[in-house]
């Protein structure tokens, strides 16, 4: 793993990250509240060797004193805890211990290259502690010199203990650390498990490596996409509206030889925003002038007519079975050069009905004048889309983040290649807000906020509602919506009458 994994399983994880943190801290603190606090208290004593005089030998003789010295004291440290010094120790200051409990709170230890003797005991009250280390100290020296008298070698008490003033057990400056590492360390562990099991798609480089094609556009999830109405008939935020621009332009960029003119908005599954993204997109390329025709293929579950509130009694069914003329079926709407398509009434055999080759032929006398957006079922569930995307130019497969899976994406890629359909690529949808200039930019400044005041103007994008741009004051006027009568010169009468008749 990587440093920018790391970064990248911190980014997604952190609550779980700092949960887990709090939580080893919280132990820790408990531990350390809940021990028995210990002091210590240190004595020292020193052990001499005899000196010696003369010039001619005073350094190999010093040097042997030294060594007489340090060993004399590695021996001596051990009598320390022997049951002579504790037991007149337990007597001397009336202690309620035996011998072999008081030699576990006692330590001595010699430093290398030092004839010390430094004794340290711990006891849960300090003014005891420090009473028991002087205490051994002085049983330890006297009775050196009663065992030992004739070595020449001294032992002598240097340094009497002092009375601690904090506890040396338990320490909450390392003890709360430890627990503060562990938290982390379990926190990151848990992550890591979790990430492994987690193979929702999260990132535009998700889909690209699953779907083997690239990302067309990003998303956000907003409100006004959820409704209802979810074409651009209503007010947008412009992060919206940018986004779907961007893949109006970035699906003009896919083949310039052969620029696709019927394309197949498809999902992996239920409920990603397939027919959202249909709707919203034939809105915004209808809106850049050119003749868009939104057919609603999904004869399963038809969405279209309802985000557009139209007819749907008659529709692509009626069509294909040759009842009724494309003419008459096409239906208008609010935007200049936009028609739908409806499903019309739903057959037993959706799936004959879209890979037919009367679906082909239809595709490819629409495709002449209009730029055709079909509006498809997901890939997964049933094989109409996959089979209709043989005889359109390409599919979009859109992929709702944070929802959909990894192997949704790649069985929905291996549907259209087993059929020979050609995908386009993706869109990733319902972005979260908060990520989707970091998703489309990376970390530089260009999100979409970046452009509210461009060239000095304070809206950039559609004029407000009730007013101009900016722009005007150099003396540009805002553009105004054509006349109803210029909307309808494409119109069937058929189609402009009922229009009217529903208008009243």
């Amino acid at each position: 793993m990587t440093l920018e994994d790391l970064w990248k399983l911190t980014r997604r994880y952190w609550i779980m990250l700092a949960a887990c943190a709090c939580v080893g801290l919280a132990l820790a603190a408990a531990y350390t509240w809940t021990r028995t606090k210990q002091y210590t208290a240190t004595a020292q004593a020193l052990v001499a060797a005899p000196s010696t005089s003369g010039d001619s030998t005073s350094s190999g003789a010093a040097y042997s004193s030294g060594l007489v010295a340090q060993q004399r004291a590695a021996v001596w440290a051990d009598l320390a805890t022997s049951r002579q010094v504790t037991g007149e120790v337990i007597k001397q200051q009336k202690l309620s211990l035996s011998k072999d409990q008081l030699a576990t709170q006692i330590t001595a230890t010699v430093p290398q290259d030092k004839p010390i003797i430094t004794v340290s005991v711990s006891a849960e009250d300090p003014a005891r502690a420090k009473a028991i280390a002087n205490s051994v100290v002085d049983v330890l020296t006297g009775y050196v010199q009663k065992a030992d008298p004739n070595t020449g070698v001294a032992i002598k008490n240097t340094s009497s203990a002092v009375l601690p003033r904090s506890p040396s057990y338990p320490k909450p400056a390392k003890i709360l650390p430890i627990g503060l590492l562990a938290g982390l360390v379990i926190g990151y562990l848990l992550a890591l498990i979790q990430h492994r099991r987690d193979t929702r798609v999260r990132s535009t480089d998700d889909v690209e490596e699953n779907l083997g094609a690239s990302v067309l556009g990003v998303i956000p999830a907003t409100r006004q996409l959820a409704a209802a109405d979810r074409s651009l008939h209503g007010k947008q935020d412009f992060a919206t509206r940018e986004a779907l621009r961007q893949l109006r332009t970035n699906l003009r960029f896919v083949d310039v030889d052969h620029d696709p003119r019927s394309i197949v908005i498809t999902s992996a599954r239920m409920s990603e925003g397939k027919s959202t993204v249909a709707a919203a997109l034939a809105w915004v390329i209808a809106d850049s002038g050119d003749k868009v025709i939104l057919v609603d293929a999904d004869l399963r579950r038809p969405a279209v007519a309802g985000i557009y509130d139209l007819d749907s009694s008659v529709g692509l069914t009626q069509v294909l079975a040759g009842t009724t003329s494309v003419e008459d079926a096409l239906q208008p709407t609010d935007k200049h050069g936009l028609f739908v398509l409806t499903a019309g009434q739903i057959p037993p055999n959706p799936s004959e009905l879209l890979g037919s080759q009367r679906m082909k032929q239809l595709l490819d006398s629409l495709t002449g004048t209009y730029r055709v957006i079909l509006d498809a079922p997901p890939l997964l569930p049933v094989t109409d889309a996959a089979l209709l995307s043989a005889s359109a130019d390409g599919a979009v497969v859109v992929v709702a983040a944070s929802d959909t899976r990894v192997e949704h994406v790649q069985r929905a890629r291996a549907n259209l290649e087993a059929v020979g359909g050609r995908v386009l690529g993706g869109v990733l949808n319902r972005v979260n807000t908060r990520r989707i200039n970091r998703i489309m930019y990376g970390d530089t400044q260009y999100g979409h906020g970046a452009y509210g005041t461009y060239a000095g103007e304070k809206y950039y994008g559609d004029a407000p509602e009730g007013g101009q741009r900016s722009a005007a004051k150099h003396g540009q006027r805002a553009s105004t919506s054509q006349p109803s009568s210029d909307k309808d010169s494409d119109v069937p009468e058929s189609r402009r009458v009922r229009r009217r008749e529903r208008a009243k």
